[in-house]
């Protein structure tokens, strides 16, 4: 019941415009613009920033899709700790995946949203050899969440 006592959080308000205008820009055209992209990521880093500050820690993890490496360059400006683990699906664990998380859509609303959601995926940028504390996992079909885990943590033991 200490969650109730809390005072909520308050974030600055261009954090709030910046995530309201990315999402708002992502409803209209469902591809996020360069410009809205890096304002919202500038404020979660320093969100997150402020938070792990704020709460302390050594090690924290955060679960975002930051499809550019623009974007990542611009969050490791702010919290130059930070790595970045991309996943890359193969097509078919894509296909494979996202038909285990839309299995109960009609036939019609599942195809648009694999159709979108594909789309979505194949506009990400996987870390690449010469990106600073960044590492790209490939995820094949064979693959189940175990695997994954080691893949990632065998991946990031070159930045311990």
């Amino acid at each position: 019941m200490q969650h109730v006592m809390q005072p909520p959080l308050i974030y600055p308000i261009e954090a709030v415009e910046a995530s309201q205008n990315y999402r708002k820009f992502l409803s209209i055209n469902q591809e996020p613009d360069e410009r809205s992209s890096l304002a919202y990521y500038e404020q979660l880093a320093k969100i997150v920033k402020h938070e792990w500050h704020r709460i302390g820690g050594q090690n924290w993890l955060v679960s975002q899709c930051v499809p550019t490496r623009k974007s990542r360059e611009l969050i490791k400006d702010i919290i130059p700790d930070c790595i970045f683990v991309t996943l890359t699906l193969s097509p078919e664990a894509q296909e494979q995946r996202l038909e285990k998380r839309l299995g109960h859509f009609l036939s019609e609303q599942k195809k648009g949203m694999m159709t979108m959601l594909t789309k979505a995926i194949n506009n990400f940028e996987p870390a690449s050899e010469d990106e600073d504390r960044a590492v790209d996992v490939v995820i094949t079909p064979d693959l189940d969440p175990n695997d994954v885990l080691n893949k990632i943590l065998e991946g990031i033991k070159i930045f311990e």
